[in-house]
């Protein structure tokens, strides 16, 4: 009993860690959409705000302070009353603001999947044969999310490691569902940015750091790993799994707009007037003794390699696919 307090507590704070996290990394994402270069017209600048992955992270942001929203809620519901036993909310997982925090949480996973999806989608040139698993999956996600759902708004009182019990069929075809989608999406996108930088064999360790950092960011592995943690917790009957679960959708948020950062990042090198320039400078030796002021020539050559028809790809890059 004290042991779920405690992670109740937890997850809380980390909550409010995460969404803070999340929140500054929505604002640089506004910053940099707004760095972009374009036509001066305001309604061609607003537009840039209106690609569908950008107003998917708007909406799975507003989910997501929803959910952390109802999770403060919950807490002064449990710990604002001293004369009332914090497990009488902590729980009770049949309340009102239970059911909000859970279904909120579900829907901030489909709509991380659906992103995820979203982005193979486009990483593997619209291939449609790509995403048919992936689409079923998460319909069965969806069936499993719902029925979870509808059982917590109708379940009674459960204390400890009961709490989950009578969901355990309904959460094990969710996360089976939900890890199916994320391997599946998570591995093909790593492994189409691993061929697509196979020709890029040269560099330092750093250079290699910094590339599978950027693999590792742009296949949303941060939001995989967190789905197998909560998934081995649950199976393991770890009490850390109700930690998991709570902090689940700050971390699908911050997972997904670390992608757009990176993506946006990549957009306003590209559209840099001197994205990459070399210079060369030639002298030139005049030896002739009629005028000494003349006696260096000096030519500066300065070329621009700019191919503003290339396509940007997902990592900014031309060659893989636009998420717009």
């Amino acid at each position: 009993m004290a042991s779920l307090v405690t992670y109740t507590i937890a997850a809380a704070l980390a909550n409010s860690l995460s969404y803070g996290i999340l929140t500054i990394l929505l604002v640089v994402l506004m910053f940099l959409l707004g760095r972009q270069n374009g036509p001066p017209s305001k309604a061609s600048r607003f537009s840039l705000y209106l690609k569908p992955v950008v107003l998917a992270s708007i909406l799975l942001f507003s989910v997501v302070t929803a959910h952390w929203s109802v999770t403060i809620y919950r807490l002064s519901q449990a710990f604002g009353n001293p004369t009332r036993d914090p497990m009488e909310v902590i729980g009770n997982i049949s309340l009102r603001s239970n059911v909000a925090e859970i279904a909120l949480a579900f829907l901030s996973t489909i709509l991380g999947d659906c992103i995820i999806i979203y982005r193979l989608w486009m990483i593997w040139g619209c291939n449609r044969i790509v995403v048919i698993f992936p689409i079923f999956s998460a319909v069965g996600e969806c069936v499993s999310f719902a029925g979870l759902v509808c059982q917590s708004a109708n379940a009674g009182t459960a204390n400890g490691a009961e709490l989950f019990t009578s969901w355990n069929y309904w959460i094990v075809s969710a996360c089976v569902f939900t890890l199916c989608t994320n391997i599946y999406c998570s591995g093909l996108i790593m492994w189409r940015l691993l061929v697509s930088r196979r020709k890029d064999n040269s560099g330092t360790g750093g250079d290699v750091i910094v590339r599978a950092s950027i693999i590792a960011v742009e296949s949303a592995a941060l939001y995989t790993a967190w789905a197998i943690f909560f998934f081995a917790s649950y199976e393991a009957g770890a009490g850390i799994y109700l930690f998991a679960a709570t902090v689940w959708p700050p971390i699908t948020g911050i997972a997904i707009m670390l992608i757009n950062v990176r993506v946006e990042l990549g957009r306003v090198r590209e559209s840099n007037p001197f994205p990459a320039s070399q210079m060369s400078v030639g002298w030139e030796f005049n030896h002739s003794n009629s005028d000494p002021s003349r006696g260096i020539n000096i030519n500066v050559t300065r070329t621009m390699n700019v191919d503003r028809s290339a396509p940007i790809s997902s990592t900014g890059e031309p060659g893989i696919g636009s998420l717009t």
